[in-house]
This record gives structure tokens, sequence and C-alpha cells, in this order.
């Protein structure tokens, strides 16, 4: 008794409406993910232009979660160093990215 009520009745106009509306919004998803995959290999090709040391101090930041102070220690570079090489890696893989 209760699903019948809850039924809506949708004239063939809605109906070809909703189906255009959900393969634009399936296209859109699809175009969505292909511009993730094509900006995630960019990535990738941008990293590598970085200096090996700066690329790890980087990916130690950002992938593995560590501090400033911890990838200090862990590269036995000075923290300035580091902070430097983050800030201007930062900047040259936003240029790499566009």
């Amino acid at each position: 008794m209760r699903d019948s009520a809850r039924e809506v009745q949708v004239s063939e106009q809605q109906e070809t409406a909703l189906h255009a509306s959900a393969s634009l919004e399936a296209s859109q998803q699809s175009v969505d993910t292909f511009d993730y995959q094509a900006r995630s290999g960019r990535i990738y090709r941008c990293l590598e232009q970085l200096e090996p040391a700066r690329r790890n101090c980087i990916l130690h930041a950002y992938v593995d979660g560590y501090s400033h102070s911890e990838i200090s220690q862990k590269l036995g570079a000075p923290l300035g160093t580091v902070k430097a090489w983050i800030k201007r890696s930062l900047v040259a893989l936003r240029e790499c990215m566009g």
C-alpha cells in the first residue's frame, strides 16, 4: 500500500528530460575523471623536473605528512634551507601546471 502511494506519474517529455539530464551528468563525470587523470599525469612530469632533494622535500611534506623540522632532520639539511626549497618548489610546480 505504501509503495503505490509514493509512485509519481511522469510524462514522456519529463522522462526524456530526466534521461537527458542523467546522460549529461554521466558525461560531465567522465570529463572530470579525464581532467583529473590528465592533471595527475602532469604533476608527475612537473615533479620529475625538480631537483631530487627538492622533490623529496615536497613529497615528504605533502605525501608523507612530515613537518618542515622532520624533513630537515631526515635530510640533514638546515631548517631554513628546507623551508626555502619547499616554497620555491611549490612556485615551480604552480608554473609548470599552468
